[in-house]
């Protein structure tokens, strides 16, 4: 599950990039159905969005190993703004062009993306909001998703601090 394990199974960066759209194109629609639903609760749109990313990570029918999250939570978190998605994925390009190593930019960008949204002044956050939201409440939501895909990727940061990576 996860774009980044169909491009290890398969060795196709085209199957690797489909998985990621069809993951990104799933947190985007659960995004925009929990809005839809109830488009003054935020709360709901925010546990929609842990939802689906845990249902990603940890899917039953694969005795709870599936992926990352990390496209299906930026997919759906372009249904809130674009604050998050922007701030990882620009940093994740320059971390990944100075090691070339997916893994470890993954995490990187992470870490740097719940820097910004803290430290970012709330009007440079809201500018980038589809929706009304508090930006505190949008930085406790990249908190817990940022906790997640940390835990996710626990089995390469345990391989950096061993050396095995």
């Amino acid at each position: 599950m996860g774009g980044y394990n169909a491009y290890t199974v398969t060795g196709s960066k085209s199957v690797g990039a489909l998985v990621i759209a069809f993951d990104a194109a799933k947190g985007l629609a659960v995004a925009l159905a929990a809005w839809a639903v109830a488009p003054a609760d935020f709360l709901l749109q925010a546990a929609a969005i842990v939802g689906v990313i845990l249902g990603h990570n940890y899917p039953l029918w694969l005795k709870f190993k599936g992926g990352r999250g990390l496209a299906t939570a930026l997919g759906a978190m372009f249904g809130v703004g674009h604050f998050l998605g922007v701030a990882w994925i620009g940093s994740w390009l320059v971390l990944y062009r100075l090691r070339k190593d997916i893994l470890r930019a993954n995490v990187l960008a992470t870490i740097f993306s719940l820097a910004a949204v803290w430290i970012a002044p709330q009007s440079f956050v809201q500018f980038f909001m589809i929706r009304d939201v508090d930006t505190v409440e949008y930085a406790a939501l990249v908190t817990v998703l940022d906790v997640l895909f940390l835990v996710s990727h626990r089995d390469a940061i345990k391989a950096w601090n061993t050396g095995a990576a």
